[in-house]
């Protein structure tokens, strides 16, 4: 509802039919809104792409004692796979 009202707002602003008195306000404040309003959309239909490619996979198990067996470096990469498997993103840092 936030985006509808801000792309209304910006939509006003832009063709003069509503003018602001604020208009530099309004477009700073504005654009980063639609913007992240975009990303968050794009996320979310790759998420739910992902998801339906996905949801006949078979999923990896692990158990607490599977765990408690790994050394620091395997521990790392399990619950690395084990984020992937639930449709986390996970970034991936070069030391």
């Amino acid at each position: 509802m936030l985006t509808v009202c801000v792309l209304g707002l910006l939509a006003g602003r832009w063709t003069g039919w509503w003018p602001s008195p604020y208009p530099d306000v309004v477009d700073l404040v504005g654009v980063p809104v639609l913007l992240t309003y975009a990303v968050w959309m794009r996320q979310r239909i790759d998420r739910d792409k992902w998801n339906a490619a996905h949801k006949d996979s078979p999923r990896p198990e692990m158990s607490l004692d599977d765990l408690d067996g790994l050394d620091h470096e395997e521990f790392e990469f399990a619950v690395r796979n084990l984020l992937r498997r639930d449709g986390l993103l996970v970034l991936q840092r070069h030391l």
